[in-house]
């Protein structure tokens, strides 16, 4: 009995191959920022040999392990040092239990160190938990002999990563990813949806512990909407399991009857959308919310434009916590669309593309200018952009679209020649 060393709790002991003992815990006079290691060392009969306390206050120690050159190596937790409210704690010390270097590893929730063995190339073994790196998991660390970090299996393959948002960076002109960051010496894999659906290409790859955020240089979200997944690779080579696929949002900007301004555009795809923002501006790097709409639409006419080219863009407000991330709302931006002032000769502004009827039901009657018999090429998308049905060498002023084939929805009709002209469809 050590009637001198008191308020002891989850200490551990381990014998030498002398026979004596080392003991080590966590001193605590009842206030958390009091805790503190302790090293206990005695001979084999339980004489006291040496006690110390290496660290800091509001650190605590779960193990220890002699090491080869007769130091030590204690595993805890640290909140006075580190990423978040606990880290995981490895102090080295000499034989006399003095601190040579210690090393921290977490990130923003509580992770512990419980236990730890060396290995036969002088490196660390360590067992713990984790709650940084998604759900509460298992922990284990292989450092190196200084106690750099070599591997960490804190997921992998079922680690599954979070994407906040996706959406359009005007600034750079491609597409922004913003995730749930990793810590570690991790790679972060972007994979987008190819031309296939469910067929997804490998864009970009970074290291993980930077700022969760990555771009995909190749999209151009003017053109149409990109749907994208990640995958975590941690230091020991495992892949994790994709995170859920997000997709950026496309919207299309058309004059309708009445000098109004008819917007259409995609729902965001991977996340519970509270409200779609309209943003409106006669300068793109001047846009104001002009009104919102329930998540659940995505449609809206502008009945009052101002004169002048006017800019568009749609935020998507998202359901932060059904990210499972945080409280507070994630935002995804649209592209930028513009509908130019009309000058009395643009086709399209003047409303001189029709369907007739629409709705489409079975057939629709589309009639456009071409006085010069010029061939033009009919395309059919939907609001991602996604081409659904081609057909060329149309040099009349008229054709029959049939709707056989194509689902119920809106979307988009254009005819491509010397002139472009585009209209919505609704087909029922």
């Amino acid at each position: 009995i050590f009637d001198d060393i008191n308020g002891v709790r989850n200490s551990c002991i381990s014998q030498l191959a002398n026979g004596q003992f080392v003991i080590t815990g966590t001193l605590t006079s009842g206030t958390e920022d009091r805790d503190r290691i302790f090293f206990l060392w005695l001979d084999a009969d339980g004489n006291r040999i040496l006690f110390r306390e290496p660290g800091n206050p509001m650190e605590r120690a779960y193990g220890l392990v002699q090491t080869f050159d007769q130091g030590y190596a204690f595993i805890g937790s640290t909140s006075s040092r580190g990423n978040g409210q606990d880290d995981v704690l490895l102090i080295r010390t000499d034989i006399i239990g003095q601190e040579e270097w210690s090393r921290t590893f977490g990130g923003s929730m509580p992770d512990m160190g419980y236990e730890i063995r060396q290995s036969p190339d002088s490196g660390l073994l360590i067992a713990g938990s984790a709650e940084s790196f998604g759900s509460a998991k298992t922990l284990l660390i292989k450092t190196t002999a200084n106690g750099d970090v070599s591997c960490r299996l804190d997921h992998a393959s079922f680690y599954t990563p979070v994407i906040h948002s996706v959406g359009s960076d005007v600034a750079k002109g491609d597409i922004i990813i913003t995730y749930q960051p990793d810590y570690g010496n991790s790679r972060i894999l972007l994979y987008k949806e190819s031309a296939f659906p469910g067929s997804f290409i490998l864009v970009n790859k970074k290291p993980v512990n930077q700022q969760g955020i990555i771009h995909d240089t190749t999209a151009v979200p003017s053109l149409r909407s990109y749907n994208y997944k990640i995958h975590i690779v941690n230091e020991c080579g495992d892949t994790s399991l994709a995170s859920d696929v997000h997709g950026s949002i496309f919207l299309e900007a058309l004059p309708g009857g009445n000098n109004t301004r008819n917007l259409y555009w995609n729902h965001y795809k991977g996340a519970d959308v509270e409200s779609y923002v309209i943003l409106r501006g006669n300068d793109e790097d001047q846009m104001m919310e002009l009104d919102y709409v329930p998540g659940q639409v995505n449609i809206y006419s502008d009945i009052n434009p101002p004169a002048g080219n006017v800019f568009y863009r749609i935020k998507a407000i998202l359901d932060g916590p059904s990210q499972g991330t945080s409280d507070a709302p994630y935002s995804s931006l649209s592209n930028l669309a513009v509908v130019m002032e009309s000058n009395g000769t643009d086709a399209l502004r003047a409303g001189q593309l029709r369907a007739v009827p629409n709705p489409v039901r079975t057939v629709a009657r589309i009639t456009f200018p071409n006085p010069d018999n010029d061939a033009f090429v009919m395309s059919l998308y939907d609001l991602s952009g996604r081409l659904l049905r081609r057909s060329g060498m149309i040099r009349d002023d008229h054709c029959l679209f049939d709707r056989r084939g194509i689902g119920c929805g809106l979307f988009l009709l254009e005819l491509k020649g010397r002139e472009t002209y585009r209209l919505p469809i609704l087909i029922e």
